[in-house]
């Protein structure tokens, strides 16, 4: 019997939380102030307790509002995307519990080529510009390849809702927005995804990273257009060259090969069929 446990109750772990739970799947959802999961000793004896199987961390760092803020809290930006997610994994050795850790894409740089999982990350730690959080994300994966762990690599996660931490909101309240092809992931599609994986036999044949993106692209004036198009708009809004943004650090841009995930059945809309649809809804949605 599946018996999942989720920690974090962020943007993306609340989604995902709410959308298992409405699936009937067995499922156990821990924040932090109901569990200190940074505490191993309890961690362990939780998830023994409960006969948990699968262990899904959301508990990532993202900096608020966004990844500048990892540049000023380095510690804490650290821990949560490097040593948290390597004590998990080896409780979860310990306890022959499947590893799936939610992680992000933004180790790419550049449009050379659609990145897969086997592509050396070119915005990581070998990249002295790159950004400490995308540094953190790789070491992340570097310590996790010799556990039965899956990294799921979103990228600029998007949804109707009007939240900080979503795409849409974020290009709503951004005066200054950049044109660069990016990869994006809807969270309601990353939520049947993730539910697809973990109750097929697609969880026991996976190990290491994942893309999981909805195919094709998205730009941040794309959004605006469509946000316009339907009534919501920034009259503020300029676009502008990334090297013009007052940014404490450099910028992932890149798209990302879903290959792996399509070769196990598991499928994401394209990014064309959504991101409409997802900004009508976030339009109606959304009030001041």
């Amino acid at each position: 019997m599946l018996k999942p446990v989720l920690l974090g109750t962020g943007f993306i772990g609340a989604s995902l939380s709410e959308y298992l739970n409405s699936r009937n799947i067995n499922l156990t959802t821990f924040n932090r102030a109901y569990l200190d999961y940074t505490d191993g000793n309890q961690l362990e004896y939780t998830l023994k307790s409960l006969s948990c199987n699968v262990l899904i961390n959301c508990a990532g760092y993202t900096g608020s509002p966004n990844v500048d803020a990892c540049e000023l809290d380095k510690e804490n930006c650290y821990f949560y995307n490097v040593s948290l997610p390597l004590k998990m994994a080896k409780i979860c050795e310990k306890l022959k519990i499947k590893f799936v850790n939610v992680s992000s894409g933004c180790i790419y740089t550049g449009y050379t080529k659609n990145f897969t999982e086997k592509d050396v990350p070119n915005f990581g730690i070998y990249n002295p510009d790159s950004s400490f959080y995308s540094k953190t994300k790789h070491i992340c994966e570097l310590n996790l390849a010799s556990f039965d762990a899956i990294t799921l690599r979103i990228r600029m996660p998007f949804n109707s809702k009007a939240l900080p931490k979503n795409l849409i909101y974020k290009i709503l309240k951004y005066d200054n927005i950049i044109d660069y092809p990016n990869s994006g992931t809807n969270t309601d599609n990353l939520n049947e995804f993730v539910h697809n994986l973990i109750v097929t036999n697609a969880l026991n044949r996976i190990t290491g990273p994942l893309n999981v993106v909805n195919p094709g692209v998205i730009t941040g004036k794309k959004i605006a257009d469509l946000l316009a198009k339907h009534g919501l708009k920034n009259p503020n809004w300029k676009v502008v060259n990334l090297n013009e943004l007052n940014i404490k650090a450099q910028r992932s841009n890149c798209v990302l090969d879903d290959q792996k995930a399509v070769s196990e059945t598991l499928l994401m809309p394209s990014v064309d069929d959504v991101l409409e649809d997802t900004i009508v809804k976030f339009v109606a949605n959304y009030k001041e």
